[in-house]
């Protein structure tokens, strides 16, 4: 197995060598892996969706992994467990506040990362983002907590139409990765063109608040947020066919001003 760095941008390259090796040899191969994060696993999940390959997969060769991944895929929130495990996200925005009331409760409304409001506005702003800009039929979101390790994860996926196609539909021509960044900066695809700001405040409060990371693929185009933000050009290889935002902040995470970010 490839070696990747240990942050999120590393974890969805873990994802790219295995989608290519299983392109290679027809099926999705996790025998060997050691562990996985959500970031590997939720595109994984979502590309054997978008083939109906749902439980074509080799399972890893260690029983705790493949018992984590099982418990991730099918089972139900236990309060108290380290594992929000993955949720379809409905097609019908109006069903979809219990499973973002499922993600507080799983964080203890936000107390121990970053306190309630902050924590509720960046999920709550992922979300409202899927559903006015990608044009989902497929999106998913998975959480787990790592006590010993000091930090948490969130992952949401979707085989949407890419920020860039979003930007598209409104006349408005971007390459992948400059769609990104004009998002970030405030670019709005929605029709009225008014300025959006909730993607940057987002990445502001993970990466200044909470000392966090933020990785955004969407189609030949990602950026990565740890310290000093990086912007890439992705190789057909590394493509997404949709949108990933995943952030990885510490946990337990100390109260962040949500006003300070918000302007």
């Amino acid at each position: 197995m490839h070696s990747f760095p240990p942050n999120l941008l590393g974890d969805y390259l873990h994802y790219c060598s295995i989608k290519n090796s299983g392109e290679k040899v027809g099926t999705i191969d996790l025998k060997e892996i050691g562990w996985i994060y959500p970031s590997t696993l939720l595109p994984i999940v979502l590309y054997l969706k978008s083939r109906n390959l749902k439980d074509f997969f080799i399972k890893p060769k260690k029983k705790f992994v493949a018992d984590y991944i099982d418990r991730v895929l099918n089972g139900n929130m236990v309060r108290g467990h380290s594992s929000f495990p993955m949720v379809t996200l409905p097609t019908d925005v109006k069903r979809s506040g219990s499973i973002l009331q499922d993600i507080y409760s799983f964080c203890d409304e936000g107390k121990e990362c970053g306190g309630t409001l902050a924590f509720k506005y960046i999920v709550g702003e992922i979300t409202t983002n899927i559903y006015e800009h990608s044009s989902f039929s497929t999106a998913l979101v998975m959480a787990q907590k790592y006590p010993t390790k000091g930090f948490m994860d969130i992952c949401f996926v979707d085989n949407g139409i890419t920020i860039a196609g979003s930007f598209k539909k409104v006349g408005m021509l971007f390459e992948d990765y400059e769609a990104i960044d004009a998002a970030i900066r405030g670019t709005s695809s929605k029709m009225n063109l008014e300025r959006g700001y909730g993607l940057i405040t987002n990445i502001n409060m993970l990466a200044q608040g909470y000392g966090g990371s933020v990785l955004i693929v969407s189609g030949c185009g990602a950026y990565f947020y740890h310290g000093n933000p990086k912007g890439y050009k992705l190789r057909e290889s590394t493509k997404f066919d949709g949108t990933l935002v995943s952030m990885r902040v510490p946990y337990p995470s100390k109260e962040v001003n949500l006003y300070e970010y918000t302007g």
